[in-house]
């Protein structure tokens, strides 16, 4: 494995593990002979004297205050504590431990980072790929995908923002009102009564549009409108960072529409899925991957930008952005800005190194 997926499975497997490593809750604790997990809820807890518990190897909460260590405790100044309570990378003004703070900005960082990319990806491959598919750049809409079309649009909006529930769930029904809408397509692909849509310059037209308005400014002016959250911001990433995928997605439709195993297959009279399946994803595999990976390292520097703005998450997440912007106001808080800086410096490296090697390996092919 390259050192580039060895990184981001480090840093992967201290943002799944963040409440196990980092937590002012035992991980485990027995009392009055019963067995429970703390760390698991979110309700406080007494500890009795004579009750067995386990804390987790950094017992502070990312965030939470120790006043008897604030005003900027270095690694190597004394604390107020004990060496098994020790603050190994130093405190913020308010006492927070930064370490803490690193494994929850290493979590925050990979959910928006991925989440927002996948969004970028699906929303680029499927633009990028429609252009390409499009008959002499005319796609035909049936009249029962036009009625269908704004009810879908607003479903879609009422789903990502209004309701409650997992960031999952919400994904998987974006993704099956479109599988619905160009599925009933496909039923109708008959009829005569439509409309023609020229989508190779409709996709064009929303790409200048996009690119043209920078994106950080506009995820701060949006971010001002709506509620700070993590959720806003992955929608906000995965929106804005589509066109170049969608450009590269459709050059490379283009440049294997024109190979000769590609009109082979179509003469052979391969079905469309089969074409698809066999011919056209495993040649677009290096190159979507290599986009994902720049994708995900531009999300990940994006939220650490907006963090350090202070437009980031809400103020009680703590996140890369957040500690450097915390040093930036005291430069003496040398390592607030120093550790921070490394792990964002790495993770975006590791992707960076990711990338190059699938774009290798598609010039190789």
């Amino acid at each position: 494995m390259k050192w580039g997926y060895k990184i981001i499975l480090f840093f992967t497997l201290i943002a799944v593990m963040a409440p196990l490593l980092s937590n002012d809750k035992p991980i485990l604790l027995i009392s009055n002979g019963n067995l429970s997990f703390p760390f698991l809820n979110e309700e406080r807890i007494q500890i009795g004297e004579n009750d067995f518990y386990i804390m987790p190897l950094i017992p502070y909460r990312a965030g939470a205050s120790d006043f008897n260590n604030a005003d900027f405790k270095s690694p190597f100044d004394s604390q107020d504590n004990s060496m098994f309570n020790r603050h190994w990378l130093g405190t913020t003004l308010r006492g927070c431990d930064v370490l803490a703070g690193i494994i929850s900005g290493a979590r925050y960082a990979l959910i928006v980072g991925f989440c927002s990319a996948l969004i970028s990806l699906i929303i680029g491959l499927l633009l990028g790929a429609g252009s390409a598919f499009s008959n002499t750049g005319l796609m035909r809409l049936s009249w029962l995908q036009l009625l269908l079309l704004f009810p879908l649009l607003l479903f879609d909006f009422n789903v990502l923002f209004n309701v409650q529930a997992s960031l999952i769930f919400k994904v998987l029904l974006f993704l099956v009102s479109i599988f619905l809408f160009f599925y009933i397509g496909r039923l109708n692909h008959k009829s005569t009564v439509g409309v023609k849509l020229n989508f190779e310059n409709f996709e064009s037209q929303l790409t200048i549009l996009f690119s043209s308005v920078p994106r950080l400014f506009f995820i701060v002016a949006v971010m001002g409108i709506f509620h700070q959250g993590i959720l806003t911001l992955i929608l906000l990433l995965g929106i804005t960072g589509w066109m170049e995928i969608a450009r590269v997605a459709r050059a490379e439709i283009y440049k294997i529409q024109s190979m000769d195993f590609y009109a082979a297959a179509k003469l052979s009279g391969a079905s469309w899925m089969r074409i698809t399946l066999k011919q056209l994803l495993p040649n677009l595999k290096p190159l979507l991957m290599a986009v994902f990976a720049f994708s995900f390292a531009g999300a990940i520097m994006s939220e650490a930008s907006l963090s350090f703005l202070g437009f980031g998450l809400a103020t009680d997440q703590v996140t890369w952005g957040s500690l450097i912007l915390e040093g930036k106001e005291s430069f003496h808080a040398w390592w607030l800005i120093l550790f921070p800086g490394i792990c964002l410096s790495f993770c975006l490296h590791a992707l960076f190194s990711i990338a190059r090697s699938w774009n290798n390996d598609k010039y190789s092919l």
